[in-house]
């Protein structure tokens, strides 16, 4: 019973999870990528 339940976790992590240093580094590279976009805009 127990393992087929870390079975399971084992198989949803793989499939939708990321780790929070992941989740974080890729909200980082998001908010540089746009403040570099916006810094580069023309204004009229």
């Amino acid at each position: 019973m127990r393992e087929d339940k870390e079975k399971r976790a084992g198989e949803n992590r793989a499939k939708f999870g990321r780790s929070k240093a992941e989740k974080k580094l890729s909200k980082v590279k998001t908010e540089k990528g746009e403040k570099n976009l916006s810094d580069h805009k023309i204004d009229d």
